[in-house]
């Protein structure tokens, strides 16, 4: 009896596991479309989320990117770059796992506000934008003057505005508290054009995260930049200059400018690879040179 009961107990517990693999399998499977995904994330996400996403301007879904966007592309696109969905993405032209993820937010978002999901209209956007996030991008734009005239408090007790930069060449590079400062190869490279007409400045974009009042106050400890740093922006100061300057695109931290003596943006290098000081140096003696910078 005792081993007819031990049987019986085994195979409920296989049939226990069999069904928990089953509903693991189902959780998951990647969704074929836009729509499923759009589906699957108003049942998973929480309320919280979908009413922040809901009551956000089509222009600011980045501001996702990193949480609800991140979660997109670990589930669904980097740990299935052969699904339906996205293979459908790359019959579009969309090849970045940002952009698929925010046309997936995108059509959330107006889903939430009961709008259709005019993804076409979206995915020409992103189009736009993956020609604008090239690692270096030789474009030359004006900067507005409410940006240019915004007084900047640094983190050495003094502020500046960008205007003030008007004369000299300027590389505007913009932090962020969960990427990665590279000091050594900032600091190198603004040293080898000290004394010749070349200033450098860092902003620090702000973040939501709960650490980031913190990392502030210890940033002059723990990154012993060579050149100023606002470290506390105006409203809104990160986010003009994305839409005077990236958008369509999405910042890459450090997201990296070179601004001319007529405080016009010349160039735009995203991220910071090992390259990146190179062109960079080759950009700025171009710039000195008064020749045309090369892609």
């Amino acid at each position: 009896m005792k081993h007819f009961l031990s049987i019986i107990a085994l195979i409920f517990l296989w049939l226990s596991q069999y069904s928990l693999a089953a509903d693991k399998s189902s959780s998951d499977e990647v969704p074929s479309t836009v729509q499923e995904c759009v589906e699957i994330l108003k049942k998973r996400e929480s309320k919280q989320t979908l009413a922040s996403l809901k009551a956000t301007k089509e222009n600011e879904i980045f501001k996702f990117n990193r949480g609800l966007g991140a979660a997109i592309r670990n589930d669904w696109i980097w740990s299935h770059p052969n699904s339906k969905l996205v293979k459908f993405f790359v019959s579009k032209g969309v090849r970045q796992p940002d952009g698929m993820s925010a046309a997936i937010i995108h059509c959330l978002l107006r889903d939430l506000n009961h709008k259709p999901f005019d993804l076409d209209k979206k995915l020409s956007q992103l189009r736009s934008f993956e020609d604008r996030q090239k690692a270096v991008g030789v474009e030359k734009l004006i900067i507005p003057q409410s940006i240019l005239n915004t007084k900047l408090p640094l983190n050495n007790n003094k502020s500046v505005k960008l205007a003030d930069y008007r004369g000299k060449l300027l590389v505007l590079i913009m932090l962020e508290s969960s990427c990665p400062i590279p000091t050594k190869e900032m600091n190198k490279l603004q040293a080898d054009f000290k004394g010749k007409n070349v200033e450098f400045l860092g902003l620090l974009s702000p973040s939501s995260s709960s650490e980031f009042e913190q990392f502030k106050k210890d940033f002059n400890t723990n990154y012993k930049l060579n050149f100023p740093v606002v470290l506390y922006e105006p409203t809104n100061f990160s986010y003009n200059i994305y839409l005077a300057l990236v958008d369509p695109g999405i910042m890459t931290f450090p997201e990296t400018f070179l601004i001319n003596t007529e405080s016009q943006m010349i160039a735009r290098y995203k991220g910071w690879e090992t390259k990146t000081p190179e062109i960079i140096e080759a950009h700025i003696k171009q710039a000195l040179a008064g020749q045309e910078l090369k892609q």
